[in-house]
């Protein structure tokens, strides 16, 4: 992503030309990437195994199944042991101005030893066993998904009623029906303002996570849920709550 690659250079941030050049020599290695496969396509590169510093720590960022850390886990126990299961929540703000929630799974003396990083990024919540920050993640990210479907029903139900939205996001946000979701996204929705947050085809991806896990189980709000973010068409680079124009015809359909 030389785009992203010339705003960090921008801000201090050193370039090099490949990913062992970046992890020869260090003491921590900070992985967060897209998806499932990105993660094994890092991991499983050969060149950089051998250029991981032996027993160097990892602390694994990215939104992923937990199987699929667990494989890359066991795939480098000869290599290093220090393995950190991290995924975050809080969204582009939330990097932005360091208060990301994070799930840090791991051995205790070594999430001790990261905490002048855990205290840059946001505040951490321990866990125990590698694997379940990501598990915890897949569980965040279906209740977030099935909170924006609430969010953005409740947008329409308050436009169909003639009420100021302004009005309607004070008073909600106060209540017992408020949010994260909610005090972070409906406004977003009531403006069609879907530029920057957590990137819609990332929450697909999360969503998706959690569908796979909960194979084998009934839980109607979360196929649903997925069911309507696969018909969603159209930009998935913007924020997740463009989910909104999904519903956008009900209107139209009521005028």
């Amino acid at each position: 992503n030389q785009e992203a690659g010339k705003k960090f250079r921008e801000t201090g941030g050193l370039l090099l030309g490949s990913f062992p050049e970046v992890v020869d020599g260090v003491d921590l290695v900070l992985s967060i990437v897209s998806d499932d496969r990105a993660l094994e396509e890092l991991y499983g590169d050969r060149v950089f195994y051998a250029a991981l510093p032996k027993d160097g720590v990892v602390l694994e960022m990215t939104s992923c199944a937990p199987k699929t850390l667990l494989k890359i886990v066991k795939g480098y126990r000869k290599k290093t042991k220090n393995f950190v299961d991290a995924p975050v929540s809080g969204g582009v703000a939330g990097a932005v101005n360091g208060t990301l929630t994070i799930f840090a799974a791991g051995d205790k003396e070594l999430l001790s030893r990261l905490e002048p990083v855990f205290k840059v990024l946001g505040k951490t919540i321990p866990l125990e066993k590698i694997g379940d920050g990501k598990a915890v993640k897949a569980v965040n990210q279906m209740l977030a998904a099935v909170n924006m479907i609430g969010v953005a029903e409740a947008y329409i139900l308050a436009r169909k009623l003639g009420l100021d939205l302004e009005r309607v996001y004070q008073i909600i946000k106060e209540s017992s029906g408020g949010s994260y979701v909610f005090a972070n996204k409906f406004m977003k929705v009531a403006k069609k303002d879907y530029n920057g947050g957590f990137k819609f085809r990332l929450m697909k991806k999360d969503l998706g996570i959690a569908v796979r896990e909960a194979k084998g189980l009934r839980l109607p709000l979360l196929k649903l849920a997925n069911t309507l973010y696969q018909r969603y068409e159209g930009q998935e680079d913007l924020d997740y709550s463009v989910l909104a124009t999904l519903y956008e015809q009900e209107l139209k359909n009521n005028k």
